[in-house]
């Protein structure tokens, strides 16, 4: 089930084991050279083994991360922390791989290459919790309620895939964490947070017009502009010049957003029938697997 809009509501919930899920925010509100821009927050996976020392589950997400787009730092005492009754076994922090992804490829592919850390960025994600995704869910309602019940665990109570990630508020929100920030670059981690910024941060951004007068995007949303002083760094246009330090290089085209996805399922189809053209001539050969269709070629004789 999706809700909307991605703005927090009063009571976020609980993860598997009683963490509370809280919005998760940058911590030094000074002055920061980068703002970054993420999708959505992450969340502290733990791998959960019953009393016998069988796997229950390989990536639990058990509290939210200490930081927007957490790098996996200290994930060891933050699931060390978490109580858990003997008999429903032990927890244990999950794959490497699996903590902290977003936030490492943030450091070493971004940060690094721009002579920058941390402590000189603003964190930001458009939808500032942790949801999990429908077969995450799905699982957690599989593997933890029954043991939940059985054992007296704390139940948990996870907010559902939002069906917009950010609304009006929340984009004014983020335009406040801006201008705040101070930061004369700004970092867009994948096409969602590109595309807010294009179609919703973007005129604002343009504008350097006062924070005191809000300024009406052509959609009819409310929002703040960025603060632009002479004594601070102003927020360069995201037209001028080249933006090594976006994650998202694709121009917007004519379509727009809405439509991009049907973009992409017309030219699948374009593809399939060129392919499928190849298999009655004998190019190709088809084969049925696992995860669908697959072809392969037919060697001369």
């Amino acid at each position: 089930m999706m809700t909307s809009p991605s703005t927090p509501p009063a009571r976020l919930g609980t993860f598997p084991f009683g963490e509370l899920l809280l919005p998760v925010v940058q911590q030094d509100p000074g002055p920061k050279d980068v703002f970054v821009l993420g999708a959505y927050a992450g969340v502290v996976l733990a791998q959960w083994r019953d009393a016998d020392g069988r796997t229950v589950f390989r990536t639990l997400p058990v509290a939210r991360e200490p930081c927007p787009l957490w790098n996996g730092d200290g994930a060891a005492a933050i699931v060390g922390r978490i109580p858990i009754p003997p008999e429903a076994g032990s927890l244990a922090p999950a794959e490497g791989r699996f903590n902290g992804a977003t936030g490492r490829a943030l450091d070493d592919l971004f940060l690094g290459p721009l002579g920058l850390d941390r402590s000189r960025a603003w964190l930001c994600t458009l939808v500032p919790y942790f949801f999990p995704a429908l077969d995450r869910a799905r699982a957690i309602e599989e593997r933890y309620l029954p043991a939940a019940r059985r054992l007296g665990l704390p139940a948990p109570a996870l907010p559902p895939v939002p069906y917009h990630l950010t609304d009006a508020a929340r984009r004014e929100a983020i335009l406040d964490e801006l201008r705040r920030s101070r930061a004369a670059t700004m970092v867009t981690l994948g096409d969602q947070p590109a595309a807010v910024v294009r179609q919703a941060l973007r005129p604002a951004l343009e504008s350097g017009s006062p924070t005191s007068a809000p300024r009406a995007t052509p959609t009819g949303d409310t929002i703040a502009s960025a603060s632009t002083t002479s004594s601070s760094r102003s927020c360069p246009s995201p037209t001028q010049g080249r933006q090594p330090a976006s994650a998202s290089t694709r121009r917007p085209g004519p379509r727009g957003t809405r439509h991009e996805w049907g973009g992409i399922r017309r030219r699948g189809r374009i593809v399939r029938k060129k392919l499928d053209d190849l298999v009655l001539r004998g190019r190709l050969r088809m084969k049925s697997g696992q995860h669908g269709r697959c072809y392969v070629g037919v060697e001369k004789k």
